[in-house]
């Protein structure tokens, strides 16, 4: 709550306890944009330096983009984005570089430039394939095919990009993963009305899930009717 994270960042600041504040402040700013309070939220930001700053400055951005209600002011996200994806790529912090250009993508997909959007998380895929970063690679493949705007131009590129999260998730031993983006790519077979390619994926899916005693859910099986 948002007293527990005030009373830990105090705690905190008293004890020079540098993480324990930093995660206290996030705390204090994700309970404020959920309560509409910018003016606190915006004075946390002020405050932190670093990747912490990064961090919020995501944490505010998605409130603008994120629930459907919120999106009449989604164009105030992308300032804040902007500087998340600047400071993050001048610190070298790879991490927040990513996020940023995710959380940017979904701006992008949002505004209804698709090429921008999809431009934006490319750019951290090709880091991830260079670097051989496959776990990375494959989380990045998964978020692009979950978060591209669903067309019938695009249904290609969301089975694709599940297709190549399978893939690279099968490289690093993640069946759990794996299974999921199998699963979510003959979603998208279905919207495309390859149904007979959707229920070899689906039941490839729930086949890995039971192999790893993971139960698959109503909507998975109701997939293969």
């Amino acid at each position: 709550s948002f007293l527990a994270a005030k009373a830990a960042n105090i705690l905190a600041e008293k004890l020079h306890f540098i993480d324990g504040s930093n995660e206290a402040k996030f705390m204090i700013c994700r309970a404020s944009v959920e309560k509409d309070d910018l003016l606190t939220a915006r004075f946390i930001l002020s405050k932190v330096y670093g990747e912490e700053r990064i961090r919020i400055l995501l944490c505010i951005s998605e409130h603008f983009l994120f629930p459907l209600e919120q999106r009449a002011h989604f164009e105030n996200a992308f300032p804040l984005l902007t500087e998340a994806v600047n400071s993050s790529k001048s610190i070298g912090s790879s991490k927040w570089y990513y996020e940023s250009l995710l959380t940017l993508s979904k701006y992008y997909f949002i505004k209804g430039d698709l090429a921008k959007g999809r431009d934006a998380i490319r750019q951290v895929i090709s880091s991830c394939e260079k670097a051989s970063d496959f776990a990375n690679e494959a989380h990045y493949w998964s978020e692009l095919g979950t978060y591209m705007p669903k067309a019938d131009s695009t249904l290609q590129e969301i089975i694709h990009s599940h297709d190549m999260a399978f893939n690279c998730y099968l490289k690093v031993g993640n069946t759990a993963e794996a299974a999921y983006s199998l699963r979510d790519k003959a979603y998208a077979e279905i919207d495309m009305n390859q149904l007979d390619i959707a229920e070899k994926d689906g039941l490839q899916a729930i086949s890995m899930m039971k192999s790893i005693k993971r139960r698959p859910s109503f909507r998975t099986y109701a997939m293969m009717d």
